[in-house]
């Protein structure tokens, strides 16, 4: 995209949605080029659009990320279909971000914090009845979220006929990104914070006889904001993980699955287990359902906690990282439409992201090495 072009909204085929700023801030530093900072270019919203997006160019697309205004279904769903209004010849709609995650995926693989999930199919899991135990869903055809299309269901089967090298790719987009001086603040946390408990050992004071926590199944709000090693969470509870116990660092992992979808913060294990269970939910987050019937969407999300009650904020920006990277590596793998090729050709774009990091990679293990409840039905 040379200085002084414009471009019209019809050549954005690709948009990326997130909801929290450490999610976009992620996904900024994959662009190559950002409008309004390496060019004057720009796109007109419809009179209709409040939205507020950043574009500019990711490899030889022509990408526009939209900044949801937060969490939630009804906020998502929303912004799509106002997003549309500007934007209405996207082939491609990214969700990208941070979501909870099951210990394991449907084929009893492993999933760590870092590692991405994409998204298979998408449910909204707050649809049903409460019952003792848990909470069983309706089931109707109301209730039940379309497919997407042929187009983007072949798509993200393609994705995973390419599991093994995407995640290699995702592995150096994430060394490069994490090599920038701003990202500094966004490396891997280390093997040791990456606690999974039992799921029927409970984020709370044990000793206590004054506080919620007195009662069996509750937790106080002290609790709540304080972490594991400062609570004094048992050890004796964690669960053992083979990947953590390797004595090489490996990249995150790509996981295909069902991502489930309400509005709560999910930080009860049980439940997650249910779903599980129940539906092979293997993420958790408050947007995918709200995009899932009005975009072409897929889904690439990563792993900051276990969806139980030890949650924290510690590896969000690192799980951000990951998902913005695999992101990069996803559109390597789309396939261009002959317009899209046509204009990529004409405005000739620079690859800035790799061609401004090859003298400054960091591996895997440098990057280890730089740093060392309530839910209401």
């Amino acid at each position: 995209m040379s200085p002084g072009a414009t471009v019209d909204n019809s050549d954005f085929h690709i948009g990326i949605l997130c909801a929290l700023p450490l999610e976009s801030r992620a996904v900024r530093g994959i662009f190559d080029e950002i409008d309004g900072f390496d060019n004057d270019s720009h796109f007109t919203r419809a009179s209709t659009d409040t939205g507020s997006y950043t574009a500019g160019k990711i490899g030889p697309h022509s990408v526009v990320l939209g900044h949801l205004p937060g969490m939630g279904l009804v906020d998502t769903a929303n912004f799509a279909q106002r997003f549309l209004s500007s934007f209405a010849k996207l082939q491609l709609v990214l969700l990208v971000g941070v979501c909870g995650g099951s210990p394991r995926d449907d084929k009893c693989h492993e999933i760590r914090l870092g590692d991405v999930i994409i998204g298979t199919r998408a449910i909204k899991s707050d649809l049903g009845r409460l019952y003792q135990d848990g909470l069983q869903s309706r089931g109707g055809k109301e209730d039940t979220l379309g497919r997407q299309s042929p187009e983007i269901r072949g798509f993200i089967n393609k994705l995973e006929s390419y599991k093994h090298p995407l995640r290699e790719t995702t592995a150096r987009y994430l060394s490069q990104l994490l090599a920038k001086p701003e990202f500094q603040m966004s490396l891997y946390p280390g093997s040791d914070k990456d606690k999974l408990f039992n799921h029927n050992y409970l984020h709370k004071h044990y000793d206590s006889k004054v506080c919620q926590c007195k009662h069996p199944s509750k937790s106080c709000d002290a609790a709540r904001e304080t972490l594991c090693n400062q609570l004094g969470c048992d050890s004796q509870h964690l669960i053992q993980r083979n990947r953590l116990q390797s004595q090489v660092l490996n990249s995150p992992a790509l996981h295909f699955g069902t991502m489930a979808s309400r509005d709560a913060v999910i930080k009860y294990a049980d439940y997650r287990e249910y779903m599980f269970r129940k539906e092979k939910a293997i993420g958790f987050d408050m947007e995918s359902a709200g995009l899932w019937e009005y975009l072409p969407t897929v889904i690439v999300k990563g792993v900051c906690d276990y969806a139980d009650s030890h949650k924290n904020n510690l590896w969000q920006d690192y799980a951000a990282a990951s998902a913005a990277a695999c992101t990069r590596a996803v559109l390597d793998l789309w396939d261009r439409s002959p317009e899209q090729s046509i204009a990529s050709q004409a405005t000739h774009p620079t690859t800035q992201f790799n061609n401004s990091m090859n003298t400054n990679v960091v591996n895997q293990s440098q990057i280890a090495n730089l740093s060392n409840f309530t839910l209401n039905f």
